[in-house]
């Protein structure tokens, strides 16, 4: 049986439990994990659940996860990631060791500054242009080295995206119309098959020039981490392989559309521009408003699970319900972009500012500049 949730709390929260000085220990919680924070070190411990795209049930497949957090997470981190520590029972007790049966698994962690994340620069104004770059640059280095061989390019092609956005659409079904409009959810669907079913020879070429990878799935602006040293790109996703491999694009749609999500879209335009120079994908831009419509839906629908779990407090339901919506407008927006085609023709005079307004067009609406 493994430790209870609020025995681990208890224990965790203890700042004599550590092998090193802790003044105050603060906790965090998800629906997978628990984390503990000791102002050098983060503690983190699976919770023995199975949502059906995760199962942490077994103490075998929790260690097995946390092994691959810490390997996978290393890709996009320095010396963030530490250990895998074995919690065992000893004379009664629980403690970090060797001796005594392993009761559970703690990944060890280098803490890291809230006010060194993206999300944290941007709503207080301090993120420079040059951080912009630099996260393009480490990105584009990341999706080039990237593993990749013929099972992870599968999840590239037409069937399998299908099958994602199909399932996206049945499990959100039920939440039409108290959340979703029918008339917006007929158009996403609609535009979505739509696209699958005219760009399949898009998406084998996608597949053909490289760029199914084994991706980060998670890419959000609270997972980057802006530090002296370098950029710490943390939590992507270990549970499930499905969720990370995929297209760059829909790995790159996906902080994007958080930015947007946020309300910075000229940063979503600036970090575009710079990967777009740091990685030659001239595809890139044919895909991305299908991405990112896709990775704005699975957020909307992820807050419409919430909202139907009857867990939520009157404040936390408000805040969920106006998330959702925001979801939906996005989605609704990329869905419209990539539905429609548009060619913009920049005419005028020599040396009368005709490439400067072309560039500024590219930035503004993400298009590229063909001549």
């Amino acid at each position: 049986m493994p430790i209870s949730r609020e025995e681990l709390i208890e224990v965790f929260s203890n700042p004599d439990f550590y092998p090193h000085p802790v003044e105050k220990v603060e906790r965090r919680e998800t629906h997978i994990s628990l984390v503990f924070l000791t102002g050098k070190y983060v503690y983190k411990i699976k919770k023995p659940v199975d949502f059906g795209f995760l199962d942490f049930t077994t103490l075998e497949k929790r260690k097995l996860y946390c092994e691959q957090e810490i390997n996978l997470n290393r890709r996009l981190t320095t010396d963030v990631y530490l250990d895998l520590l074995e919690l065992r029972s000893q004379n009664s007790k629980l403690v970090l060791g060797d001796v005594g049966e392993v009761v559970e698994y703690v990944i060890k962690m280098r803490q890291l500054a809230d006010t060194d994340t993206l999300l944290y620069l941007l709503r207080n104004n301090l993120l420079e242009d040059t951080q912009t770059s630099t996260l393009a640059k480490k990105l584009a280095e990341f999706y080039t080295n990237a593993a990749r061989d013929l099972s992870i390019d599968t999840f590239g092609n037409v069937d399998t995206i299908s099958f994602n956005t199909e399932e996206n659409f049945s499990q959100t079904e039920p939440f039409v119309p108290e959340i979703i409009p029918e008339d917006k959810y007929s158009f996403i669907k609609n535009a979505t098959r739509e696209f699958l079913s005219e760009k399949k020879a898009l998406f084998d070429r996608r597949i053909e020039n490289g760029w199914i990878r084994d991706c980060h799935g998670d890419l959000r602006c609270e997972h980057i981490y802006f530090e002296p040293d370098g950029i710490q790109i943390i939590d992507c996703i270990e549970f499930n392989d499905r969720f990370r491999y995929g297209d760059v694009a829909s790995d790159l749609a996906f902080l994007l559309m958080d930015l947007d999500f946020i309300g910075y879209r000229n940063t979503a335009r600036k970090l575009l521009t710079e990967y777009v120079k740091a990685c030659y994908d001239p595809d890139i831009f044919t895909v991305l408003d299908f991405y990112k419509c896709y990775r704005a839906y699975v957020r909307l629908k992820v807050s419409c699970l919430q909202l139907s779990g009857g867990t939520l407090n009157t404040e936390e339901e408000k805040r969920i319900r106006i998330e959702a919506g925001r979801y939906l407008e996005l989605s609704f927006e990329a869905a419209d972009h990539f539905r429609k085609s548009t060619l913009w023709i920049v005419c005028g005079l020599p040396a009368s500012g005709k490439s400067r307004m072309a560039r500024e067009l590219s930035q503004r609406h993400m298009i590229p500049v063909f001549s």
